[in-house]
């Protein structure tokens, strides 16, 4: 099988999950709606928009690191890099569906587990693809720092949502928050920065 193959097959279904995050969105159908209704009615949607937007951040990342590992780490596709590929689909196609279930049940445990399970089996099967590839058909010129790199980029998403579940159990309200810095660590690439070279700062240290 031709890398193309997969990554048109990835973009693709990238493209309609992070669409059909959007239609979560609704605009409030108010009759003779003043500027403070239509503000509660947007704030009262605070819940999906913040769903939305961590979700559309963290698929952009598994879109990233899905380019790396299949276009730049592997030097072929095989049988079982596309058996890989189909179950990570399979859990990133369930996102908009777990990302709108938070997004209207914010206060519940449930919701919050179901999305965290979510997350979390995508981020594991994204990892076993990259491990796979790595140790099978890992393609020349990838420096063991690109790979430790990748590494932390892959395991952020599982140590919030642990993080997220484990503070719901206090507050519901403590994995709201988690998530949103979980946002900020997606989107913006200092805060990895800091901690790939605190990582790399110990283990020189050790070596």
């Amino acid at each position: 099988m031709k890398h193309h193959r997969i990554e048109a097959l990835a973009d693709g279904i990238f493209a309609i999950v992070m669409t059909l995050m959007v239609l979560d969105l609704k605009v409030p159908e108010i009759v003779g709606a003043t500027n403070v209704d239509i503000w509660n009615a947007l704030a009262a949607q605070g819940p999906i928009f913040l769903a939305y937007i961590y979700s559309f951040t963290l698929l952009f990342t598994y879109w990233r690191a899905h380019h790396y590992i299949v276009s730049v780490y592997a030097s072929a596709v095989d049988v079982k890099v596309s058996s890989y590929n189909m179950f990570f689909f399979m859990a990133v196609g369930l996102i908009p569906f777990s990302s709108h279930l938070i997004g209207t049940y914010s206060d519940s445990l449930t919701a919050i587990y179901v999305y965290g399970l979510n997350i979390f089996a995508a981020s594991v099967l994204l990892y076993l693809l990259r491990r796979y590839v790595l140790k099978h058909l890992r393609a020349e010129g990838i420096t063991d720092e690109q790979v430790r790199y990748s590494a932390l980029r892959t395991f952020v998403p599982m140590v919030f949502v642990v993080l997220a579940c484990l503070g719901a159990l206090i507050d519901t309200r403590i994995a709201i928050w988690v998530f949103t810095l979980a946002i900020f660590f997606n989107f913006i690439n200092k805060p990895a920065d800091i901690v790939y070279a605190w990582i790399e700062g110990r283990r020189q240290k050790k070596s």
